[in-house]
This record gives C-alpha cells, structure tokens and sequence, in this order.
C-alpha cells in the first residue's frame, strides 16, 4: 500500500507540479484522477470546497495547496537535501521565485 495518495488531474498544472516533486524524491504515493466520487468523499468534506491538488498522508491527513504538500512531505520525510532552503534568506528568495512562476509565468 503506497504512502501517500495524490488525487488531482492530468491536466492540471498545480498536480503535475505535485506530481513531479513527488517523483524526484521518490516518494511512495499512487496519484487518483479527482471524480465526482472523490470530490464528494474525500475532497468537499476535508477541504471545503472543489480543489486539486489534494494529498492524503498516510496517517490520514488531507493537504491541500502544492506548496503545502511540498512542505509537508519534506517535514515527514525528512530527505536531504531540503527542497526547500534552510537559511531565511534563501527560503525567502525559493519562496518568492515559487510565487512568482505560480502566479505570473
């Protein structure tokens, strides 16, 4: 049984962005297409409202946000090096660099 489960879409930017740094770190987790199921089951009741990416822990816990999935596999798995820097100035530069290709590119 896989660690972690990645619901999202194919065609979704922000899943395959999840996707990817899921793979880089080679993290254990099988990725499920967001249906109309799992919208009503799992993602409406956790998170409140229609969104994806969506990530189910393996204790359960539901993330949502790409970027708050990257930092919580990188908390719970604690693999190095750290995606994201350790020095604030550096984590605040990631950070910005993150946003902004997010946002604008």
């Amino acid at each position: 049984m896989p660690g972690y489960t990645l619901y999202g879409a194919e065609v979704s930017y922000f899943t395959g962005k999840a996707r990817a740094y899921l793979d880089w770190r080679g993290v254990d987790y099988v990725e499920e297409l967001a249906t109309q199921q799992v919208y009503r089951d799992i993602i409406l009741p956790s998170v409140g409202w229609p969104v994806i990416p969506v990530m189910k822990t393996p204790s359960g816990e539901i993330v949502q946000d790409t970027a708050d999935i990257i930092a919580h596999v990188e908390v719970a798995e604690g693999l190095s090096p750290p995606a994201i820097p350790d020095t604030p100035v550096q984590a605040f530069v990631a950070q910005l660099l993150q946003l902004y290709a997010d946002e604008w590119l």
